[in-house]
């Protein structure tokens, strides 16, 4: 199999996408507006749920959250990365990010 062929194979196999996840910068999200934070995820291809309220285990503290994420193009074991985002539900402010990235082997 020549050069070529392998580093087309490769690029195949790779998949693509515009901007990973783990590339976005967490701590420029913290404290601000979630609507602003989502419009930003959806400029980069990246799609969000529908908001939602979620109550803490052994507290009374409701908390607003949404998820985010895109995956991969690839034709095997193609990746999948998201985002899940907390916010207080008075000040719509981000108050946590947690990333996931995950493979999808079949």
């Amino acid at each position: 199999m020549s050069f070529f062929n392998i580093v087309m194979v490769s690029i195949l196999l790779a998949g693509c996408v515009s901007m990973h996840i783990s590339n976005f910068n967490k701590h420029n999200t913290v404290g601000r507006d979630v609507d602003e934070v989502i419009a930003e995820l959806s400029k980069r291809n990246i799609v969000c749920g529908q908001k939602y309220s979620e109550k803490s285990v052994n507290s009374t503290h409701i908390s607003g959250s949404v998820n985010c994420g895109i995956k991969e193009k690839s034709l095997v074991c193609p990746k999948s990365y998201g985002l899940y985002l907390s916010y207080d539900l008075i000040t719509n402010k981000v108050t946590s990010v947690l990333n996931d990235e995950r493979d999808n082997c079949f």
